[in-house]
């Protein structure tokens, strides 16, 4: 089951953390939503290539199991999603997609397609048009797979006839950038602001911050995305408060939203980060046999761990005060520069606690 359970420490860390510090209406630009009829048959999808972890957090995230999570995590918060499927290749993108439209439509919520690199300028457009996204979420998973995972670029799973179509529409485009670099890889940055450069019309939105989870995936990256004029930023499933920091030295904080990356980062843990690398610290057993995963460790000591969510937005907020950023500056990070970015759609939408 994806919904969490509130234990005592998640209300002790809400209640000295976050309760007064956010606003009381939020936007999540950034969560997932996929139904048990949308996942293939075992064994008849190929390998992932992204982080193995994530698939283990939830089987599936129906839109009520995460509107209820939000009522449980939040509960003096009002938080109005923004949807998308999940990009695992044991999904099935279209079903996905259908049931996201589906979703997004009956409770009036903006949302965005899973899209795959294939599709020309004028199915790409169609697809999104009919279902009636927001933009797209492309993700390197959908590249050919002969191309190597540490190999992928940008623009092998986000193509250039794509991007033209999203500049032309003013549509949102949710960037997850690939190879072992992350934000501070030359080849990603150089791509990164060419999009910034040759498609202005379009929303993209870094998310992850580039996937920088600690300073080592920074690297001098900030140094050439200060430049950059129309790139948006989420901080979805980071909770390095240091490369929050620079992330707002570099950029105006109105190109930087939250994100939730729900139900992935709904997860009970405590992140850390060694030799440049960030590692889950996770109850022992709570999310099966890890001892493959160089990315997840486990603890005796589960009582100590909250919801890793709540220790993205502390952070969050930590590095907020310490760039001296105001009351009206925090509000617009976790509601109106997602709500901007998404449309009126978002701007309506209000989900009570």
């Amino acid at each position: 089951m994806a919904v969490p359970e509130i234990t005592e420490t998640d209300i002790r860390f809400y209640d000295r953390y976050l309760r007064d510090a956010l606003p009381e209406r939020m936007m999540d630009g950034h969560a997932h939503v996929w139904y048990a009829d949308d996942v293939l048959p075992e064994g008849s999808y190929p390998p992932r290539r992204s982080a193995a972890w994530a698939a283990r957090i939830a089987a599936t995230n129906p839109l009520a199991d995460l509107l209820e999570t939000y009522r449980r995590m939040f509960p003096a918060q009002s938080v109005t999603p923004a949807i998308f499927g999940n990009i695992d290749t044991s999904t099935d993108v279209d079903a996905n997609n259908d049931h996201v439209s589906a979703d997004a439509h009956a409770h009036r919520l903006p949302a965005l397609a899973v899209t795959r690199p294939t599709w020309d300028a004028a199915e790409f457009e169609r697809r999104i048009d009919a279902g009636g996204f927001a933009g797209c979420k492309p993700y390197l998973n959908f590249a050919d797979p002969s191309i190597p995972k540490d190999d992928i670029e940008i623009f092998d799973f986000l193509p250039r006839h794509q991007l033209e179509v999203a500049d032309r529409r003013g549509w949102v485009v949710m960037l997850h950038v690939p190879r072992p670099g992350r934000l501070g890889d030359p080849v990603n940055l150089a791509q990164l602001m060419q999009i910034d450069r040759d498609y202005p019309g379009a929303q993209v939105i870094v998310t992850h911050i580039g996937r920088a989870y600690a300073l080592a995936d920074v690297g001098d990256a900030m140094a050439t995305l200060e430049r950059s004029e129309h790139l948006l930023f989420d901080i979805t499933a980071n909770t390095n408060s240091d490369v929050m920091r620079l992330l707002l030295a570099a950029v105006d904080p109105s190109r930087v939203m939250f994100g939730s990356d729900l139900p992935i980062f709904g997860l009970r843990g405590h992140r850390v980060v060694e030799d440049g690398r960030y590692v889950n610290v996770v109850p022992r057993g709570l999310y099966g046999d890890v001892s493959d995963d160089p990315s997840m460790r486990e603890t005796d000591d589960a009582g100590s761990l909250t919801m890793m969510l709540y220790e993205e937005v502390a952070a969050f907020l930590d590095a907020a005060e310490s760039a001296g950023l105001g009351h009206d500056e925090v509000t617009a990070v976790f509601w109106d520069n997602a709500a901007r970015t998404y449309g009126p759609v978002a701007a309506t939408w209000t989900a009570r606690p």
